[in-house]
């Protein structure tokens, strides 16, 4: 059986494919996007709580 390839490991034949190309293509431009805020803020929010449960042990 085949080992699938690495992400960022494009082969030959990933250049090929059509299909692939645009997978990639789009998961570049998502993931080259800002997180939203709200989104940005749970994160703080959970860090926060993270923090002042670390510190209480």
């Amino acid at each position: 059986m085949a080992k699938p390839k690495r992400p960022g490991n494009h082969g030959e034949e990933m250049d090929s494919d059509p299909i692939a190309a645009a997978l990639r293509q789009m998961h570049d431009v998502v993931a080259s996007e800002d997180l939203p805020e709200d989104f940005l803020r749970l994160l703080d929010e959970i860090d926060t709580k993270i923090a002042s449960k670390n510190a209480a042990h």
